[in-house]
């Protein structure tokens, strides 16, 4: 770990003094400390999912990488995690996302500064707005400023952004939504809500206020740059650490849920869900690591997505895997083959074409995307003790 008030003992001291990742392209950059900021807190565990596929492949990829966590227990799971990386990873605490200065020592000695927490809840708090929507804006805007004041080394931030930041109800039916998209309805739905906004409508309405306010506070002219990366539904193997089953992620409690028959989706409903585009862990944390390192990424929104997939297919896929098959006694299997009804075909399109364009990025294939979470779920029972029929 590193000490918060004694950053000249840290091994940071031994980074090279300048490294300029964004003048050099993909794959040439030899050494750059990274800081990922993560939120491991009750209101979202989750986050780590697509953290620590992140980090993996920018050790994997030859950087230094300086975590921020929320506690010393999740500091010492990822050193765990990442021992085969040795000192190329560490980690600080940093418990609240939302206190001035908590970013200033994180902010030192990198080059580059990855913002991937983000607070979401799929129960209500005692407040949305107090507990997704002001943590969100305000812990995005903290760590601005201090790049702006402490990150002296640093030439871009790449922010974790959502699909829901542009993917706009109130739009017409056939709309492809776009980098120049933003959900002016989110906006307007949680104002009108106030203190009543539902969970999941305050996550919407804080991935697009906090994009939003990392957009605006670029006009101060930083000498760095700014990405935002906008994902969709996440699926794959989880490999972060886990307070509950229900840390895994959405898309993989929902397929926990199917493959226990102890979830909120009926066996028929997964033909129709779910309502939105999907994309692998892998590839969003691949899109990171490139957008961090391509030039003309700079200043850019970039969708990611593999398009348009359902739950069925899931299905289908781990049902002809006969030795997963057998793990999971209790499957809701559904339709094999069913294909959506006419009118639940897709209404909306998501265009990631600049995610192909600026960062060069394939997208791996469902079948590995659905196997591999599934053999991930198998893992975390081992790991954790679950019991698959509710229990956490």
């Amino acid at each position: 770990m590193i000490d918060h008030g004694n950053t000249t003992t840290c091994r940071t001291q031994n980074a090279p003094r300048r490294t300029w990742l964004i003048n050099t392209g993909y794959g040439s950059v030899r050494r750059s400390f990274i800081s990922v900021p993560y939120i491991w807190s009750a209101i979202r565990p989750s986050s780590g999912f697509i953290a620590s596929h992140t980090v993996e492949l920018l050790l994997r990829s030859g950087f230094d990488v300086l975590g921020t966590v929320r506690s010393e227990e999740k500091g010492a799971y990822l050193q765990r995690l990442f021992a085969w990386a040795g000192d190329k990873f560490a980690y600080v605490v940093v418990e609240d996302l939302q206190k001035e200065g908590g970013f200033q020592q994180p902010a030192r000695n990198v080059d580059a500064i990855l913002h991937m927490a983000s607070p979401v809840s799929r129960t209500a708090p005692s407040g949305a707005w107090e507990n997704i929507i002001e943590p969100a804006k305000v812990g995005t805007l903290n760590l601005l400023n201090a790049a702006l004041e402490y990150g002296h080394r640093v030439q871009r931030v790449v922010v974790t952004s959502s699909f829901s930041a542009v993917f706009d109800l109130g739009r017409p039916l056939g709309t492809v939504f776009t980098a120049k998209d933003w959900n002016e309805t989110a906006k307007e739905y949680a104002l009108a809500k106030g203190d009543a906004l539902e969970p999941v409508h305050a996550y919407r309405a804080s991935k697009v206020w906090a994009e939003e306010a990392a957009w605006d506070w670029m006009k101060k002219g930083p000498k760095f740059d700014l990405v935002t990366i906008l994902p969709p539904l996440v699926c794959g193997p989880a490999i972060h650490p886990l307070a509950s089953q229900q840390s895994l992620g959405t898309s993989n409690i929902e397929l926990l849920g199917l493959l226990t028959g102890s979830g909120n989706i009926s066996a028929l409903e997964a033909r129709n869900q779910p309502e939105q585009p999907i994309i692998d862990v892998r590839d969003v944390a691949n899109a990171h690591v490139r957008a961090l390192t391509r030039p003309e990424a700079g200043g850019q929104r970039i969708p990611v997505s593999k398009g348009i997939h359902y739950y069925q297919e899931f299905l289908d896929i781990i049902h002809n895997v006969p030795e997963l098959v057998d793990q999971f006694p209790k499957a809701e299997w559904g339709e094999p083959g069913a294909r959506r009804d006419y009118k639940f075909m897709p209404q909306y399109g998501f265009d990631a074409t600049p995610s192909v364009e600026l960062l060069s990025l394939t997208y791996l294939n469902l079948e590995d995307t659905v196997i591999d979470a599934a053999k991930s779920l198998l893992k975390k029972k081992v790991e954790y003790g679950w019991n698959f029929e509710g229990d956490s």
